[in-house]
């Protein structure tokens, strides 16, 4: 027997929402708003899973916070209860746990075209401090994979993340200095404020998050797939062969000391990489990403990745295009790419160097067994023209909390010094379903489940098939 969604989410929405009625309608809990429960698992084989809450329907007395705490308690136990429950006895899937059963529901939903309405709309965003010595920067992603969705995360806690450098970069450490990241503290769900606090008290109401980071440098490097670290072998330019070829790289077409040469105008370090225009040759190098049996051993689907660099042109002016992306073998393009333009475009080159970055990530099922890293010019850079790219990462970006927005710190030219600081500020819309304000059952899964940071990404829409409306008493 197949999962009936609508049923299912009938059934799960009349929960959520009694949770969600529980700070505005202590009076009414219980009592109307019981009984609507009651009926509604009236007849079904689920009626036991709620037994627990049968007892509540007796007058109550106590203070609200005291009796949220219980009810929540109660909730809780209910809602996982007829999670488990539905996939067991509709799926045939049991092993006890809420994650497979959270699984199982997102692959039905998915093979079934069935989505929840997504949350209206979220922003990250990154200001550096003002009179910091260092000219990085941070680089924050809020999408939800895989990114070619264009929908953002839905666990998102709206915060402020102050971010201040506590190791200054410097030449022994390769400009990685590091930040120490604080948020604004987390409640607990059954907190009847969650998610964002009491309006009166400040302090709480975030992702709780407290950590350490260090700067991505493309002089620090693995193969492993470790959050932070770059997998990309020489992305600094520093080591050449006698023949004017990167160490670890590949020249694909073009020249080594015609076109692709060794320059010696450095964003960091001694050398750069130089594509020399001639206004008639694709230049193209890549370099193979670490795998193993087959498969990349060191990306994964469903991860954030970034790529940055630093580049400029020896003078403004004249035309071309080179993209920085991954490619699999056959040389079709995997994620978002930088694109360095001549003119042009958002942010063309200048005579100076600029960062230039980009994040994405790749879809369960849509990741190729052979990878590389790929430099090419798609449309031909003019004579006597040079780009020169430098301090080139792709890196797993860090998580800063379990389902929380993912980032990397990367150092610019000049490095980052003690106390230098930055905030990141983290929007996400309330779960109150007021126009512009949606997303009830996913806030409901953040606050009962945090399915996504189990990694478990329910289907949503912006014009969905199951309506916030069913979360209501």
């Amino acid at each position: 027997m197949a999962l009936n969604i609508n049923n299912f989410c009938t059934r799960l929405g009349k929960l959520f929402g009694y949770a969600n009625s529980v700070k505005t309608q202590i009076a009414a809990l219980y009592g109307a708003n019981l009984t609507s429960i009651f009926t509604s698992f009236d007849g079904t084989a689920y009626r036991g899973d709620i037994s627990n809450l049968m007892p509540l329907s007796t007058p109550q007395s106590g203070l609200p916070a005291q009796i949220a705490i219980n009810l929540y308690s109660q909730l809780q136990s209910s809602i996982n209860m007829f999670v488990i429950d539905a996939i067991r006895q509709e799926e045939g899937v049991y092993d006890g746990t809420t994650t497979t059963a959270l699984k199982k529901l997102r692959d039905v939903m998915i093979a079934t075209s069935k989505t929840f309405q997504a949350v209206a709309s979220s922003s990250a965003t990154y200001t550096a401090g003002s009179g910091n010595q260092g000219n990085g920067t941070i680089i924050i992603t809020d999408q939800r994979p895989p990114t070619s969705a264009s929908l953002a995360l839905q666990e998102l806690f709206t915060e402020t993340i102050n971010g201040t450098c506590i190791v200054g970069g410097n030449v022994s450490n390769f400009g990685a200095a590091t930040f120490r990241l604080t948020g604004l503290a987390a409640l607990p769900a059954y907190n009847v404020e969650y998610p964002t606090g009491n309006s009166l008290v400040t302090i709480y109401g975030g992702s709780g998050v407290t950590t350490n980071i260090n700067c991505t440098s493309a002089s620090i490097t693995s193969s492993l797939g470790q959050a932070g670290l770059s997998l990309l072998s020489n992305g600094d330019f520093e080591s050449w062969s006698a023949t004017n070829t990167p160490t670890n790289w590949s020249i694909i077409t073009g020249t080594a000391g015609t076109q692709i040469t060794r320059g010696s105008t450095a964003a960091r370090g001694t050398y750069a990489l130089q594509i020399v225009g001639d206004g008639a040759t694709l230049t193209r190098l890549r370099q193979q990403i670490a795998s193993s049996n087959g498969a990349p051993s060191s990306v994964s689907a469903e991860t954030q990745y970034c790529i940055a660099c630093m580049a400029r042109v020896s003078a403004t002016g004249g035309t071309g295009v080179i993209t920085v992306n991954l490619r699999d073998s056959a040389g079709t393009a995997v994620g978002t790419a930088i694109t360095l333009r001549l003119s042009g475009g958002t942010q063309p080159l200048t005579a100076t160097y600029q960062i230039y970055t980009s994040t994405f990530s790749v879809a369960r099922g849509s990741l190729p067994t052979t990878l590389y890293l790929d430099i090419a010019s798609t449309t031909v850079v003019s004579a006597a023209k040079t780009v020169m790219i430098d301090e080139l990462i792709f890196a797993p970006m860090i998580s800063l909390y379990a389902g929380g927005p993912s980032v990397i710190a990367y150092s610019g030219s000049t490095d980052w010094n003690v106390q230098d600081n930055f905030t990141l500020a983290i929007e996400s819309d309330t779960d109150d379903g007021a126009a512009g304000n949606e997303g009830l059952f996913m806030k409901s899964f953040q606050r009962w489940f945090r399915t996504e940071a189990q990694g478990i990404y329910l289907p949503v829409a912006a014009s969905p098939t199951q309506s916030d409306s069913y979360v209501t008493i």
